[in-house]
């Protein structure tokens, strides 16, 4: 089980400044329409004739052509930003939930886990969703306020991709949760919790808890009944 590194992960989340999409649109703006060119110019007057020994006056010259029309502004590009949850990989079935009192981490937060099955996110090596909740019930926002950040979060939701054993089960790649809220019940203890993830978002984030531009995002609504660890 991934509880010989929960808290590590979790403690290396906070102490580490570990603060869980995919696609981001370029800001380069379109280039305008080119102008029209101005109109021809007039045709020259009828000059005066001349008598035998002088020369005729000319005529008066024609008008000036209408001035061209000018290019119109060029259309703005898509402007940038964080991936849509509609752009991101859904989180399908989840299995093996634990919970333990007997794992705190460091800031006395309950660490629970839950393996994903389906989809495969990395390599064959297990994905899973970490949790650290503080010891209070409700419905909290996550993403903002005390959840903005992976350092100090009160009700804490990352993901791991490709869990390695051999390496203290440290994964390949972490998600925090961006968006969303979580709702927690504990029934009689903090080993027996309900968790229910409403329309949350996890984008990946890199090894100083920042969140990766252009990075990869997954999406999870779900409901996970927690059992204890033994």
């Amino acid at each position: 089980m991934r509880f010989s590194l929960s808290v590590a992960v979790v403690a290396a989340v906070a102490a580490l400044g570990l603060t869980l999409g995919i696609i981001a649109c370029s800001s380069d703006s379109d280039d305008g329409p080119s102008g029209n060119t101005g109109g021809d110019a007039g045709a020259g007057g009828d000059g005066t004739g001349g008598d035998d020994q002088d020369s005729g006056t000319g005529g008066d010259g024609g008008d000036g052509g209408s001035p061209g029309t000018g290019a119109g502004p060029g259309d703005g590009g898509s402007g940038g930003g964080e991936p849509q949850p509609q752009d991101c990989v859904e989180i399908q079935s989840l299995t093996g939930a634990f919970a333990s009192t007997q794992y705190l981490d460091q800031y006395g937060r309950v660490v629970m886990q839950v393996d994903i099955t389906s989809p495969t996110f990395g390599g064959n090596d297990i994905d899973g969703l970490d949790f650290a909740i503080v010891d209070s019930e409700g419905t909290f926002q996550l993403g903002t306020g005390a959840n903005a950040t992976a350092q100090n979060c009160d009700q804490c939701v990352t993901m791991g991709i490709d869990y390695d054993e051999s390496n203290q089960w440290k994964p390949a790649k972490e998600y925090f949760a961006a968006s969303g809220s979580i709702t927690v019940t504990r029934e009689s203890d903090w080993e027996h919790v309900k968790v229910f993830l409403h329309e949350v978002t996890l984008r990946e984030i890199d090894s100083n808890g920042a969140f990766v531009n252009n990075g990869e995002c997954a999406t999870v609504d779900k409901e996970i009944q927690f059992a204890p660890f033994n």
